[in-house]
């Protein structure tokens, strides 16, 4: 882990917003995972999900894992989990 890699995530962990925080919690406990394991874990609706997954993801926090049939919905869906050096310094 390198140094300058840890000091940026620093800087971006105080900017998220509560909801981003809560979804990452719930991210880490049942990773990998989509936005509707996401919302069947959590007192969230979809609509409150899926912009904030899409926030951690271009914040590079949350990766892109694989294309995956929902157990719930049994549609195809797109899996992420934590980034690797986030989920290692994460505590949630």
């Amino acid at each position: 882990m390198k140094l300058t890699s840890l000091l940026a995530f620093e800087e971006v962990i105080p900017t998220l917003q509560e909801r981003e925080m809560q979804i990452l919690r719930i991210v880490k406990r049942i990773q990998p995972c989509n936005n509707k394991m996401i919302e069947q874990s959590s007192n969230l609706k979809i609509n409150q999900i899926t912009p904030r997954t899409k926030s951690l993801r271009e914040l590079n926090i949350l990766t892109w894992v694989k294309k995956d049939k929902c157990p719930i919905s049994k549609k195809l869906t797109d899996y992420y989990q934590i980034n690797d050096f986030v989920n290692q310094v994460l505590v949630c």
